[in-house]
């Protein structure tokens, strides 16, 4: 029923986010240590705003694809893939909401990341903010910001479904799983990148001055998302016709 689906698919996405506070809480701790020692160390500098802001970004981006290792592997380790299989779901449940747990982290890490730019900028300078939300408004940059930020999702989306794949296949060998995991992830994510590279050629070109439109960033953005559908499918349907059984 729709309604029991729906429970299910919100008590498991609790589940994983409850396994998830810990690197929340880390993000939380890091974001404040790492401003304050920026802050009174180098003191009230506004040409050091982006400096807290690009090493918070660079572990809110990272954790995410560490964490869908321990997600994944952790119910092996702990043998509660065991109780997951007993379920009435199918992998794609299972899969999919360790996947929103992932990226709702990702979100909950920028949020922390802009509001701790933002309450840098108000102790050092205050009015250099509304200064700059204009500038954004003016050059017309919070289209490419937007874009820039979706892309970072759909990226995310891409690295952690190859991760769930590589896992996934790895725990179909009993000897040198970690090893077949660490190859099939390589192998995947030069496959893919080939094949992005096939029906978008132009995607290489991205970074070239004429090559930056925002419609090609979103074309770009589009193919990735058409490959991480294609990769977690067949996660799943490995998962489901394999592991399980």
């Amino acid at each position: 029923m729709p309604t029991s689906s729906g429970k299910m698919l919100g008590s498991l996405y609790k589940k994983e986010m409850r396994e998830l506070i810990p690197e929340i809480i880390v993000m939380v701790i890091v974001a404040i240590v790492l401003n304050s020692f920026i802050y009174f160390r180098l003191g009230p500098n506004p040409n050091i705003v982006v400096l807290p802001l690009f090493l918070l970004l660079g572990l809110v981006g990272l954790m995410p694809f560490v964490s869908s290792f321990r997600l994944l592997g952790g119910e092996w380790n702990n043998n509660t893939i065991y109780l997951m299989m007993s379920l009435p779901v199918k992998g794609g449940l299972i899969l999919g909401t360790k996947l929103m747990a992932l990226i709702s982290e990702y979100i909950i890490g920028t949020v922390i990341a802009g509001i701790c730019a933002v309450a840098f900028i108000m102790a050092i300078q205050p009015e250099l903010l509304p200064d700059l939300l204009e500038i954004a408004g003016i050059e017309g940059l919070w289209e490419y910001l937007w874009l820039a930020y979706l892309g970072s999702i759909v990226f995310l989306l891409y690295l952690i479904s190859i991760s769930f794949f590589s896992q996934v296949v790895g725990k179909l060998v009993t000897r040198l799983s970690g090893l077949v995991t660490a190859l099939t992830f390589l192998v995947t994510l030069w496959l893919s990148g080939k094949f992005s590279n096939l029906i978008f050629p132009e995607l290489g070109n991205i970074a070239s001055p004429d090559g930056f439109p925002s419609r090609m960033v979103s074309a770009g953005i589009g193919v990735y998302l058409v490959i991480v559908v294609l990769i977690f499918l067949i996660t799943v349907l490995v998962y489901n016709s394999r592991v399980e059984l």
